[in-house]
């Protein structure tokens, strides 16, 4: 049996009356009919793994003040139905190039258990918005083996792949006598950004549905207009 779709808020009323994690749009907004989705709207996959799971992972970067060294944390969360000694390797990637790789050790129990790891990558490639130049991802592969405790050596319980990139964004007060002026001056990698913003909205009433030609075109547009904000 599948439940009706919950009550929820349209346009005009109050977000803070909001209780579901569910689009609004389709309870009626000024560009959209009043149509509640309901169902399966995004793929359905059998992931096929080991006894641990790698459930999420986060990467932050902290860059110095000449922008020359970054410093990278990466948080993950590791699943497992009970206690096992795992080795981690972790892969960084830009492109082709593999740039860094490094393996530890960890005890983890049953349930959740967060790892977290730091190292130094110098001279970063920095992503850049729109029209300041490239907008460089790295990417980065985790892979996790269970340890038997025997000769035979790890097995392989699950792997996970990302990208992400290194830049620093930060507020800055309007160049302006006024006291009250707020800091709404935005400095990406250490320069003045000036912001072209479009807001967006689905393509389609149906917005679950997958429709590559068109997002790529509409967004191919925004960048040839200069827009850097979405």
């Amino acid at each position: 049996m599948i439940e009706k779709a919950p009550d929820e808020q349209p346009q005009v009323s109050k977000t803070s009356y909001v209780r579901e994690h569910k689009s609004r749009m389709t309870y009626w907004w000024d560009f959209c009919p009043r149509m509640i989705h309901q169902g399966i709207w995004d793929d359905v996959y059998l992931d096929v793994i080991g006894p641990i799971r790698i459930e999420d992972v986060y990467v932050r970067s902290t860059l110095s003040n000449d922008f020359g060294l970054a410093n990278l944390t990466i948080d993950s969360r590791i699943s497992s139905g009970k206690l096992a000694e795992v080795r981690v390797e972790t892969c960084i990637f830009s492109g082709d190039e593999q740039v860094t790789s490094f393996v530890s050790d960890h005890f983890i129990g049953a349930g959740e258990t967060p790892i977290s790891s730091t190292f130094e990558l110098n001279h970063p490639r920095l992503w850049q918005p729109n029209g300041s130049g490239e907008a460089h991802l790295y990417q980065i592969r985790i892979n996790v083996f269970e340890m038997p405790g025997e000769p035979a050596g790890s097995l392989l319980s699950t792997m996970k792949e990302t990208t992400f990139g290194i830049r620093t964004v930060a507020w800055q007060r309007n160049e302006t006598p006024d006291q009250t002026a707020r800091p709404y001056v935005l400095v990406v990698n250490g320069h003045k950004t000036y912001i072209k913003r479009w807001n967006w909205v689905p393509m389609d009433v149906m917005y679950g549905r997958e429709q590559p030609a068109k997002l790529e075109r509409l967004l191919t547009l925004a960048k040839q207009a200069g827009v850097n904000m979405l």
